[in-house]
């Protein structure tokens, strides 16, 4: 493109004012939709071929392993001597 063609562009847009306003109001439409955009991955990401294969493929949930058991015994609590004269009195 040459300046004359770029030039001509502007002023159909309405000049310098014009494509000013016009970046203004795609800004806006930009940042709604990048608001909304979570929202609809949300949405879609329950339609479609991939959801569907997914809940195809999925198992019913399994139960829990049961907690091992520690192999390691209690330990027994001396009593001190101090302990022993303590309880005496």
């Amino acid at each position: 493109m040459n300046i004359n063609q770029i030039k001509g562009f502007i002023d159909r847009m309405g000049g310098i004012e014009g494509v000013i306003g016009t970046m203004g109001k795609v800004q806006k439409i930009v940042g709604s939709v990048q608001q909304f955009a979570p929202m609809l991955k949300l949405m879609f990401s329950g339609f479609g071929a991939k959801a569907a294969t997914k809940r195809a493929n999925t198992s019913p949930a399994s139960k829990r392993k049961k907690k091992r058991k520690s192999t390691q015994t209690k330990r027994k609590v001396k009593t001190t001597k101090s302990r022993k004269r303590s309880s005496r009195r």
